[in-house]
């Protein structure tokens, strides 16, 4: 309603469709909104930059330049160096404290390492970060490893990220894939939140067995309302 603050955190990342339905909300109730956000970070995964782009046609904007995560001087003025554009600059201040490992097995050796001879007091305040989930999951594996970490294996659902246009294209959905459904479509003998697995997919359609057993020809086209995950194997231990 009208005494109504609306607070939309890392707004750089909202995609121009999800915007324009937020902003249309807060407006029809005559509530208020702050969009909290950096434009030069991660960018939306769909289409749109409108944080950016309601920037750039005047609205009202307040910049923070005070960093509060940093508080180490010397990696703090790194960081202002990094978010200024004068990388160089940063890079020349973190050079004594950067080791470099050129070949990917031989970094990710490096650092389960380095993680692995900390006590375990240690090991808690300590955070390894990792650029891609190829990297995560090889570094992890080591880590474990190391460790002896033996646990089971679960299965798990792995959300495979589809675009609203993605979902609506047959050629997405590979054979093995859950879809669940997102409202209920008789037609298929789903439920809302129930889940179907694809068994083939075709030049539009594509045909899914639901949990009775029974198979149902799909048109993702016209029912698009799903979310799409694949069947992952993980092991879990203690620790």
């Amino acid at each position: 309603d009208s005494g109504t603050l609306v607070v939309v955190d890392e707004a750089g990342m909202v995609a121009a469709r999800d915007m324009q339905a937020v902003l249309e909300l807060v407006e029809c109730a005559n509530a208020r909104v702050v969009l909290v956000g950096d434009t030069q970070q991660l960018k939306a995964v769909r289409a749109g930059i409108p944080f950016a782009q309601l920037q750039a046609a005047g609205m009202e904007t307040a910049i923070m330049h005070e960093i509060q995560r940093q508080t180490n001087a010397n990696l703090k003025t790194a960081v202002e160096h990094a978010a200024e554009g004068n990388v160089a600059e940063s890079v020349k201040l973190l050079a004594p404290r950067i080791a470099e490992v050129a070949h990917a097995r031989d970094r990710y050796a490096t650092i389960a390492r380095h993680y692995c001879a900390l006590v375990p007091a240690q090991r808690e305040q300590t955070l390894i970060v990792a650029g891609t989930h190829h990297a995560r999951e090889a570094i992890n594996a080591e880590v474990r490893a190391r460790l002896g970490l033996v646990g089971e294996a679960v299965s798990i659902l792995v959300s495979r990220d589809l675009t609203d246009a993605q979902k609506r294209s047959s050629v997405s959905y590979q054979v093995g894939d859950l879809v669940q459904a997102q409202k209920d479509y008789p037609s298929l003998n789903l439920c809302r939140g129930d889940f179907a697995r694809v068994v083939s997919a075709g030049s539009g359609q594509v045909a899914l067995q639901c949990q009775d057993g029974t198979t149902h020809q799909w048109r993702p086209a016209l029912l698009s309302h799903v979310s799409v995950y694949t069947v992952a194997e993980r092991n879990l231990a203690v620790g």
